[in-house]
């Protein structure tokens, strides 16, 4: 009890230093937060590396942190100037795959290669759904209920499976995730979105529905990358974030849920356009 108590104590120190900071970015919005994003995705993709490495799989960085930059940048650039951004990170992911090409067959690793684009996909392109979040209509509350519901959710089921969790959810997986933390966590996130409702134009019947998308993909978050770090045999993606691990193990939950309430607040958007 004594270790659980101090673990929570660190990982809530932790969480009043970043939180503060997440949230003031997401209300600065534009260039800050494109910035804060752009900061966050260099550090988990060095962290991808570390596993994809430890995996065995290789990692290339280089076509991996082009690609993450044209993706963060993209939801900040107008219309006409996309299609520019995009030729120019192709023609830039082409040069190092001739590169690739040009080297001797027993140094190449495809998989390497192929682990750096979709590492780049993974960490940006899921990260760059908080910026088009926020340039929506109602973003700066949109991006509160994916920063706050996923954190409530990952509290709730942290404390949950800590003093009550009996079955567990995937042992193959995450040995320390349980049905009890599920549960736990979707309530305290049921709770944030009947809060957020008085604040979005949004109808009654949505607020179940909505928390249980963030619950589900926040989940399938957590428990992908702890799937990556398990193949690899790591415990956490890094050691920068006390109590926490690495910048992966903070925000693998909020990559998915992030994207989801992206998609969800589109629909309402152009429902509500509609009518």
């Amino acid at each position: 009890m004594a270790k659980t108590s101090r673990e929570f104590t660190v990982r809530s120190l932790s969480a009043a230093v970043l939180a503060p900071a997440a949230i003031g970015l997401a209300w600065l919005g534009g260039v800050y937060l494109t910035a804060g994003v752009a900061m966050a995705a260099i550090v988990g993709i060095l962290e991808l590396r570390r596993i994809s490495v430890a995996a065995g799989w290789g990692f290339a960085l280089v076509p991996a942190l082009i690609l993450a930059a044209a993706l963060i940048v993209r939801p900040q650039l107008a219309d006409d100037y996309q299609p520019a951004l995009y030729l120019a990170s192709a023609v830039a992911i082409a040069l190092t795959l001739a590169i690739w090409l040009a080297t001797p067959p027993r140094r190449r690793n495809a998989i390497a290669w192929l682990a750096g684009i979709a590492g780049a996909v993974y960490v940006a392109g899921l990260g760059s759904a908080l910026i088009s979040l926020r340039g929506l209509s109602e973003g700066f509350t949109w991006i509160l209920v994916a920063f706050i519901g996923t954190w409530a959710y990952d509290t709730g089921g942290y404390l949950g499976g800590k003093f009550f969790g009996k079955h567990l959810l995937a042992p193959r997986i995450s040995p320390k995730k349980t049905w009890e933390g599920v549960v736990a966590g979707a309530t305290a996130l049921l709770i944030c979105m009947a809060v957020f409702s008085f604040f979005l134009k949004i109808e009654l019947w949505q607020i179940p529905i909505l928390a249980l998308l963030v619950a589900a993909a926040a989940q399938m978050g957590d428990l992908f990358e702890s799937a990556l770090k398990r193949t690899a045999g790591v415990k956490n993606s890094g050691a920068v974030i006390p109590g926490h691990g690495g910048i992966l193990d903070r925000v693998d939950s909020l990559l998915v849920s992030g994207l989801v309430v992206y998609i969800y607040a589109l629909l309402v958007a152009n429902a509500q356009s509609s009518v």
